[in-house]
């Protein structure tokens, strides 16, 4: 399957030069399931946001809960431009009483343009899941995975890892309502 959004100019209304938003996302999707049992999937998109830079004439205000904040000091909207690029493969094998899958992910944002021309501006995440579920019964389902990656915020510094687990279960009171 593969999309591609036409190319919205100034989505918010704003005239063209005055903060007018411009809005871009292309991508793809390929799944393979051919084999007894095994199934993958691949993934692609990127998606480009462009804002030009505007005035402010007026001050913006902004909703937190129930109560409306005016935001001072406000001159000038900077302009932006940024190219998201995000990949996703995956794949599950059913053995019958567990199916095993794994998933691997990646994100890299990049601003883009004049003001935004240096490498240090780039955002990079990637994640990879393990996992196993299974009936232990018709109606009981219960699953484990564990997850792990890596973000890093800015070219040439030091990147974080990400780690998770979950071990959890499905109680199924019909075909369609679970607990």
């Amino acid at each position: 399957m593969l999309f591609r959004s036409p190319s919205a100019k100034d989505v918010d209304g704003t005239a063209a030069g005055a903060g007018a938003t411009y809005t871009n996302v292309a991508g793809a999707r390929i799944n393979y399931s051919g084999i007894k049992g095994l199934s993958i999937d691949v993934a692609a998109q990127n998606t480009r946001v462009k804002r030009d830079q505007a005035t402010s004439t007026a001050a913006p205000t902004v909703m937190i809960g129930n109560s409306l904040y005016t935001i001072t000091n406000v001159t000038a909207l900077p302009a932006i431009a940024t190219n998201t690029v995000d990949s996703v493969i995956a794949a599950s094998y059913d053995f019958g009483i567990l199916k095993a899958y794994y998933g691997h992910s990646a994100r890299t944002t990049m601003n883009e343009g004049a003001s935004y021309a240096t490498a240090s501006q780039t955002v990079k995440k990637t994640i990879d899941q393990f996992g196993v579920k299974g009936n232990i019964t018709p109606a009981v389902e219960l699953f484990a995975s564990y997850s792990k990656g890596k973000y890093q915020a800015t070219a040439g510094t030091q990147s974080f890892g990400i780690s998770g687990y979950q071990l959890g279960g499905y109680y199924n009171l019909s075909k369609r309502t679970n607990l």
